[in-house]
Formats: structure tokens, C-alpha cells, sequence
């Protein structure tokens, strides 16, 4: 009997630890499953290539990331004389696509709204397909490209600039920008790269700006195109000016390529200038041509809904001398066109006016009316409808004037007939007329 209840108890023993075992590895499991979670949520809000120890660093006072570039931007205020800084303050006008922030004091990233505002220490990442616009004052503005990365910070002022306010931000990708002087002061622009600065100044005329491009490329390199304005390159102690219309290439040793003239601006060929492109249910598929232009590698071509280009819709490079889109809604727009040589992007070409307008509205269709009884083979049969409209009687067409008037000379078979007219206008829409006549001849 003491044998056997030493058994069981040795038994009862044994499934215990068994039981303590599985109970140990199933906390594990769920602490291994809840750091997952965690990890997953981490990366979702901290995307690949934005670490968050990386981007805290990003934003002192120092910066050494791999692809990150720094600016200043020094823009006059009213309210600040004798360059006394007011804190940064900059606006979220446009958003194409998804969109993050990450504002000062939160850990995670949120989706941009417009209108919203960026302060000191705040982030804001694009991605694939997707810009963002940010603005400082009605006429200086920062165009955030895809997959890029921008972080907003406040710098001391300069106490012998006048009227000037100093702002850096730390780049990754690709970033547009228009500086412009005003009355209320200097627009400056300051870029710092490994063993290399830039500065970009507008002239010293009320009105004057500087248009330009960087993209900070994988390999560590920075190409600048400037399309306005003027910049002087600081690198090994040496000073290089860039005129407007030149580019240069930064390698990854702070050397810079002697600069190139960019590929002069081509001409816009079709749509014409204020032309209108109408459609009833689905919108019209759109053909955009120009002269090509040398020496270009490709193009880009790109369509804004401000002729200023800081609300872009389309951005899409182009190989040959034509593009074709059937996805704008009703609207005013602008289009135009930039070659491409290397990684330097040439002058834009002017912008074009195009209207897209929703018609569902038929045509108006006046038509004379003929008698009952024709007593002869052909009559002339007159009209008038809207201008751009297409007529078809008895589904011929017929020449239609400017004014949208016409006439046909039609024949008459031998009893009754019912003679149809059709005006169809550009987007579609259809009106009808009849006619219904008995030939006795």
C-alpha cells in the first residue's frame, strides 16, 4: 500500500511539472506573440529607412545621417526687426496620396491634414506617388517630393540680418522650393553637405526669386538644378557660382562636378493654350505633345491645377515627345513640360491653360420645318445648333459652320418618310429633330 501512494504522489509530482512546463512556455509564447505586435505597430508608424534613434539625432544640433542634407531658410517677417526670429512656423497647404507627420512630442507618426501646422522639431514623410506642399508665407514654399523626408527646426537669428528669420530643415529624397524678396525682406536659402555648403540668394530687387531642385541620391550624391536665381558652392574652401539654368552634381567626397547648362525649356505643342476638353459620364482621354528638345535624356511632364505648379496632380516621366491621360476631373488645369539630362532637370516650358468641363446638357437644335406634302425629288433643308456641335441627318454628317448653322440638300422617295436630324456637341450629349414628310411627284 505505501508503494503504490508513493506512486501516485511521484505520478501526481511529475504531471504537476508538465503542467508547470507547458504553462511556462505558453507565457512565453504570448510575451514572443505582444513584442510582435508591438514591432509590427512599431514599423507601420517608424517606416523602414527612418529610424527613430536616427530621426531624434536627425534634429539636434548636429547631423550626420547617411543621405541627410541640411537647410536654412531665412525669410523675412514684419513683425521681427533688426533680425529678431520669430519660432517656425510653416503650413500643409497640398497633399497628393498618403502622407505622415510626426510632430515634436509624439512617438508616432499620423496622417498630414492640410491646413495643419509645422513647428520646431516636426516631420513630415512622403511615399510612393505622393508630395506634399509646404508653405512659409504666400510666396516661399517648400514641394516635398515622393519617398522623401523632411524635419523642421528653428535656428538663432543672425542679429546683423534685418528682417530675417532663420529656419533649417534636414532632407532625405527629393525637395523643390521657391524663394522669394519682398518688402518684408530677404528669402535665403542655405544647404549643408559633407565637406560642402550651398547658399542660394535672390537678387537684391523686390520681386526677385530663386527657383530650384535637389534630389539627395542613393549613393550619397546631391544634384542641383537652378532654374532662377543665383548659388555659390563652398567646398574645400573654394567658392563655385551656379547661374541660373546650370546644375552640378555633389559627390559623396564634397566634390563638385563642373556645373552643366541645363536642357533648354521645350515647346508645348498640343493642347493649345486655353483650350477646353469636355466629356459627359467618364472623363476624356487627353494627348499632350512638344517639340523635342537637346541634349535630353527624358522628360517630365506634369499637370497642376495652379498655374504656379504647387498643387500637382500629374508627375510622371516621360521617354518620348507625347503622353497621354484620361483621368482629369471637371476643372481648371496646367500643364507643362522639363527635359531631362542626367540627373539635372532643364527650365520648365511655359505653362498651358486647359479647361475639362462636364456637359450633360444636350445641344440646342433649331430645324426647319418642311412641308406635309413634297411635290418634288430634293428640298433644301436648313438648321442651326450650338457651335463645335456635329449634325447627321439621316445619318450622313453635315458641314456645320461657326455659328452652328447648316443646310443639306435632301431627296425625297415617293410616299411617306420620316427624316431624323442629330446634333451631338463635344461631350456627348445628343438632341433630336424630325421631320416627317410625303412625297407625291
Amino acid at each position: 500500500m505505501a508503494v503504490a501512494m508513493e506512486n501516485e504522489a511521484y505520478q501526481a509530482e511529475q504531471r504537476n511539472s508538465r503542467l508547470l512546463a507547458v504553462e511556462f512556455l505558453v507565457a512565453v509564447l504570448m510575451v514572443m506573440l505582444a513584442f510582435s505586435v508591438v514591432l509590427g505597430i512599431t514599423s507601420y508608424y517608424f517606416p523602414i529607412g527612418t529610424g527613430v534613434k536616427e530621426l531624434a539625432y536627425s534634429i539636434g544640433e548636429s547631423v550626420s545621417s547617411v543621405r541627410s542634407r541640411e537647410m536654412q531658410i531665412s525669410r523675412g517677417t514684419p513683425d521681427a526687426p533688426g533680425g529678431i526670429s520669430t519660432s517656425l512656423s510653416a503650413m500643409v497647404s497640398s497633399i497628393n496620396n498618403r502622407v505622415n507627420v510626426k510632430l515634436a512630442n509624439d512617438i508616432a507618426w499620423g496622417g498630414a491634414q492640410i491646413g495643419m501646422s509645422l513647428h520646431h522639431r516636426d516631420a513630415i514623410q512622403t511615399y510612393d506617388r505622393s508630395r506634399a506642399l509646404v508653405e512659409f508665407n504666400e510666396q516661399s514654399y517648400l514641394d516635398v517630393g515622393e519617398n522623401s523626408l523632411v524635419v523642421f527646426q528653428s535656428i538663432e537669428p543672425d542679429l546683423f540680418a534685418q528682417k530675417t528669420s532663420t529656419f533649417r530643415v534636414t532632407v532625405e529624397g527629393e525637395l523643390r522650393g521657391r524663394l522669394l524678396r519682398s518688402d518684408e525682406g530677404s528669402a535665403n536659402l542655405e544647404v549643408a553637405l559633407p565637406n560642402a555648403e550651398l547658399q542660394m540668394v535672390p537678387g537684391q530687387t523686390t520681386g526677385s526669386d530663386v527657383e530650384f531642385k535637389l534630389t539627395v541620391n542613393p549613393d550619397k550624391t546631391s544634384t542641383l538644378s537652378l532654374h532662377k536665381g543665383n548659388a555659390q558652392l563652398l567646398v574645400g574652401g573654394k567658392r563655385v557660382n551656379l547661374q541660373e539654368n546650370y546644375g552640378v552634381t555633389i559627390g559623396a567626397d564634397g566634390q563638385a562636378t563642373e556645373p552643366v547648362a541645363l536642357p533648354s525649356a521645350p515647346t508645348p505643342k498640343l493642347p493649345t493654350e486655353g483650350s477646353a476638353a469636355y466629356y459627359r459620364d467618364v472623363p476624356p482621354r487627353l494627348r499632350f505633345s512638344w517639340k523635342p528638345t537637346e541634349p535630353t535624356d527624358n522628360y517630365r511632364f506634369m499637370v497642376a491645377r495652379d498655374p504656379q505648379f504647387r498643387q500637382v496632380v500629374v508627375d510622371e516621366e516621360v521617354s518620348g515627345t507625347a503622353f497621354a491621360h484620361g483621368n482629369l476631373k471637371r476643372g481648371q488645369y496646367y500643364w507643362r513640360v522639363q527635359a531631362l539630362a542626367g540627373k539635372t532637370e532643364g527650365t520648365p516650358s511655359e505653362a498651358r491653360a486647359l479647361t475639362i468641363v462636364q456637359d450633360r446638357t444636350p445641344p440646342v437644335l433649331y430645324v426647319q420645318k418642311l412641308p406635309k406634302v413634297v411635290h418634288r425629288s430634293a428640298v433644301t433643308l436648313r438648321g442651326k445648333t450650338e457651335p463645335g456641335a456635329k449634325i447627321y441627318i439621316e445619318g450622313t454628317p453635315v458641314a456645320v459652320d461657326g455659328e452652328g448653322t447648316f443646310q443639306h440638300r435632301l431627296y425625297i422617295k415617293p410616299g411617306a418618310s420620316l427624316i431624323v436630324i442629330e446634333a451631338v456637341d463635344s461631350a456627348g450629349n445628343v438632341a433630336y429633330a424630325t421631320n416627317l414628310v410625303n412625297g407625291k411627284y
